[in-house]
Parts: structure tokens; sequence; C-alpha cells
């Protein structure tokens, strides 16, 4: 039922902000949902038994993580034209898959090793907070490019 509970967050999740990146923009939007991912991310490894703010974190967490794929995408596909878009878009894509294969072993190799999660949400926590600083560099870069 919990992870029921997150799945609804990340179907919402996109829906939600992606109608806030196309008001406020695409990366501003990503970056503030990294940012809020990356959060809820470090803070998992406070939790030490289920409850409803557990329920709560992993919808709150699943909402902005899930979010962030279709936010890049739906930048992509906005930032770029004619048949450049269709390679960008499959490049994205294959990018995406072949971190998340390799992303799994990660995850799985600090949890054999630690026999815990708090290594793993630490370091989900870590690079989601460099990628907002890529995209906060990319948003200011744009900005001045402009």
């Amino acid at each position: 039922m919990v992870y029921a509970i997150g799945l609804l967050g990340g179907s919402i999740g996109p829906l939600i902000l992606g109608r806030c990146g196309d008001k406020a923009g695409y990366i501003k939007t990503t970056v503030a949902s990294a940012v809020a991912a990356s959060i809820l991310a470090y803070s998992m490894a406070l939790h030490r038994s289920s409850s409803i703010l557990l329920i709560l974190h992993i919808f709150l967490l699943m909402f902005t993580g899930f979010s962030l794929p279709t936010l890049l995408q739906s930048y992509l596909v906005r930032s770029v034209h004619g048949y450049d878009r269709d390679l960008v878009v499959g490049l994205f894509f294959t990018v995406n898959f072949i971190s998340n294969s390799i992303w799994t072993g990660v995850i799985g190799f600090l949890l054999d090793t630690y026999l815990s999660f708090d290594p793993a949400f630490i370091l989900m926590g870590s690079l989601g907070l460099i990628g907002a600083l890529i995209l906060l560099g990319i948003s200011r870069y744009k900005v001045k490019s402009s």
C-alpha cells in the first residue's frame, strides 16, 4: 500500500510539475524538483519505522523525483527542432536506459556492502544536488546567451 501511494505521487507529479514547467520554465522547475527530491532522498535515512510521515515522504519523493525525466524531455523537445529533435530525444532515452541499468547495479552493490539503504539515499541525494547545480548552470548560461 505504501508503494502504491508513492506511485500515485509519481503519476501526479509529472502532470502538475509539467504544467508548472510550461508556465515558469522547464529548467527552473527541474532545478526546484531536483533540489526537493535530493533533500527528500537524504532525509529518507532518518526514518526507522513505518509511519504516516514515511508514507507522505515517499509520496513527495516520487512526486518530485519521477517528474525529472519528464521535465527534461519536455525541455529538450521544445529546445530542438526538426530532425535534430528525433536524434536528441533518442539519445536522451538511450542514455537514460543505460544509466538506469548501471544505477540498479550500484544501488544493489551499496545495499549488499553496507546492509542498509542509508548509503543509497545519501548517494541519491548527492547526485541529485550535483544534477541541480549543472541544470542551474545551464539555466544561467541560457539566460546570458539569449
